[in-house]
């Protein structure tokens, strides 16, 4: 604590300090020169992504005792999960964004001195919507040609009109359900949130996903990029086993993304099948 603070060893009236990156610092209680309270070292910047891509909240603190970080979305607490996971300690990083994570995100740092919390939006743009005359068609012909727990490589067909030159290919996947048991805010008018042990409890299927089922990875789609152009097969990695995920492939040209090849489902291998072949195939793979 600097020496010109006064009162620095004798607790004094909580102030309360709003920066421009939308920051406010709660510092009680310092009576105690060895503890400091939370400050940030690195705010989080405000992101704009697309549905299924990946992204990631930054949010640096130091403190002493080292402060525990938590995130909330519009003042729910986010509940680590498959889809929403704390990097590092305080990133928040967020799979296969979908139209509802959209909001504002508050990084809330606490220790024994004090706590602080700053926030930044996530906005989820809709894609501009392009004459399909300029667009490429669907990849043809996508099949699964090696199997494991843990990744599934797939191969397909060139679009039968490209429209132009195929920049790229993108993979896109979802996994069906999930049969572990979480912890899930559901938020209400009347109350924040409570807490639901929800096992296996799956809406009908007649009905469309809730925001709830979008938030904690129901009907929740990634996608990655080939790293080759002109390549006409992926290794999606990182999957769980026995699973059931499924795949389509779009086709990009200079003018953006084409018609999506037709969805396939692959079930992966239990735990036990794939060490050899993820040594073999995958990591093998990665390293060429």
């Amino acid at each position: 604590m600097p020496k010109h603070w006064p009162m620095k060893n004798k607790p004094y009236a909580c102030p309360f300090i709003l920066s421009i990156a939308i920051s406010t610092r709660l510092m009680c209680g310092l009576g105690d020169r060895n503890k400091v309270p939370p400050w940030f070292l690195n705010h989080p910047s405000n992101l704009y992504a697309y549905e299924s891509m990946d992204i990631e909240f930054e949010c640096t603190v130091s403190g002493k005792p080292v402060p525990t970080v938590n995130w909330m979305k519009n003042g729910d607490v986010v509940i680590p999960s498959d889809y929403f996971q704390i990097v590092g300690g305080s990133n928040l990083r967020i799979l296969g964004v979908v139209k509802s994570d959209e909001g504002f995100y508050q990084c809330v740092a606490e220790n024994e001195a004090g706590n602080t919390q700053t926030s930044a939006q996530l906005i989820v743009p809709k894609p501009a919507i392009l004459s399909s005359s300029v667009l490429p068609s669907a990849p043809r012909d996508v099949v699964p040609v090696l199997v494991s727990s843990r990744f599934v490589r797939l191969s397909w067909r060139p679009p039968a009109e490209a429209k132009g030159n195929i920049q790229t290919f993108t993979v896109f996947y979802s996994r069906e359900g999930d049969n572990s048991q979480l912890n899930l805010p559901l938020p209400t008018r009347t109350q924040r949130q409570v807490e639901n042990k929800w096992n296996n409890d799956v809406p009908d299927s007649s009905s469309a996903p809730t925001d709830h089922d979008s938030l904690y990875g129901f009907d929740r789609e990634r996608a990655v990029n080939t790293s080759q152009p002109g390549s006409l097969q992926f290794t999606v990695g990182n999957l769980k086993p026995e699973a059931m995920y499924t795949f389509r492939v779009v086709a990009y040209n200079q003018w953006g993304p084409g018609e999506s090849s037709q969805p396939i489902k692959v079930a992966t291998q239990p735990e036990h099948f794939s060490k050899f072949m993820y040594e073999k195939y995958y990591i093998r793979e990665k390293e060429q």
